[in-house]
């Protein structure tokens, strides 16, 4: 999509939004083939290339410093991946404590945990399209073109 011209910016825009609308129909509309669309759909956004796209955003606002960008992003990058599950188990943790194991209860309380899971994830990708907004903002003021604007030839 960015060799045909679009900004790396509209791009990260444009996946963190679908990523909040596939995350939101997941979380409100509860059938078996929504979650299997929306399963599908979260993963196009998440391995679309964003990873990349990010560094390569990175360099646009901070050109010269690949290497602190890259080890600030990968810092990030592990500490989300470690946070993540560690917070979603202290969900799963809470909502079963006391509990004995197999009851109807305990399988009750287990799929409230997990429903408070994706409530979390929904927030966080929430939280990460108002960021990609202001960053948006800014991507007009520092460069003076709109994220929605087309790249000319040999722009980067």
């Amino acid at each position: 999509i960015m060799a045909r011209g679009v900004r790396t910016m509209t791009v990260l825009l444009l996946y963190t939004f679908g990523s909040v609308v596939s995350l939101a129909a997941m979380c409100f509309i509860r059938t078996p083939m929504v979650t299997m669309v929306t399963s599908f759909t979260i993963g196009f956004f998440a391995a679309g290339g964003v990873m990349q796209a990010g560094i390569a955003l990175m360099g646009e606002f901070f050109p010269g410093k690949k290497g602190r960008n890259l080890g600030i992003y990968y810092t990030c990058m592990g500490l989300a991946s470690y946070l993540g599950p560690w917070i979603s188990s202290k969900f799963l943790s809470a909502s079963v404590q006391g509990m004995e194991r197999g009851t109807e209860a305990y399988m009750a309380a287990e799929a409230v945990g997990k429903i408070n899971i994706m409530y979390f994830d929904l927030v966080v990708a929430i939280v990460g399209f108002a960021l990609m907004v202001v960053l948006s903002f800014r991507h007009k003021i520092v460069f003076g073109k709109s994220v929605f604007s087309l790249k000319k030839a040999g722009e980067a």
